[in-house]
């Protein structure tokens, strides 16, 4: 499988890092799991970080550039894998003949996974902790307002008397 990360991250053909970066930043904003809520969107976000964690690397967009354009000139006669718009509707059946640049998109696929691995694990913890801050807080409130309507009461007896 040859995957088009220009396509995943929406830029047209080789690209220079800044402007690799910013659709980076536009796709994952684009597709972060807070703006599609409902919708599974992992598989996307995968596909982002891998296409960015492999781009933003000059020596290894320059080797995938030369594969990239021959590819490109014969796009048309490859099909897509899977269109279901999960972000595999960029891998195609392309074979080429360069090992090492397989072998570095498959360390940029492994260190996407670890990176989702670690952000689910800190969204987690973080929507836990907003879980325990959000209880604590009301019941603080909910406390207050109990021991003001006892000092209310209280005042309420002794002025009565």
């Amino acid at each position: 499988m040859f995957c088009d990360y220009y396509e995943v991250l929406d830029i047209l053909g080789p690209a220079a890092t800044d402007e690799i970066k910013k659709a980076y930043r536009k796709q994952a904003l684009k597709w972060h799991p807070d703006r599609n809520i409902g919708i599974d969107t992992s598989e996307r976000m995968r596909f982002i970080v891998e296409a960015y964690t492999f781009l933003k690397d000059d020596e290894a967009r320059s080797k995938y550039d030369v594969v990239y354009l021959k590819f490109k000139q014969s796009k048309n006669s490859y099909t897509i894998e899977n269109s279901t718009k999960t972000g595999k509707e960029f891998e195609y059946n392309y074979t080429y003949n360069n090992e090492e640049l397989y072998k570095w998109m498959q360390n940029a696929r492994e260190q996407s996974f670890e990176y989702l691995k670690v952000a689910l694990k800190d969204f987690a913890n973080i929507a836990t902790e907003g879980g325990k801050t959000f209880i604590n807080v009301l019941i603080q409130r909910i406390l207050g307002f109990i021991l003001f309507s006892i000092i209310i009461s209280i005042i309420v007896k002794s002025c009565k008397s």
